[in-house]
């Protein structure tokens, strides 16, 4: 086997993503949606 497949393997599939901006405050949410459950990050532009 070589070195690319094996890696290939190894990469989990995509999450859902939805990203947000708030208007108010510029704020940019990101949410991702895993096997382990939701994760929500928060970025100041």
């Amino acid at each position: 086997m070589d070195e690319t497949t094996h890696f290939e393997s190894l990469r989990e599939p995509t999450a859902p993503i939805r990203i947000e901006l708030d208007s108010e405050t510029g704020e940019i949410r990101i949410h991702r949606e895993t096997a382990l459950g939701s994760v929500t990050e928060h970025v100041d532009r």
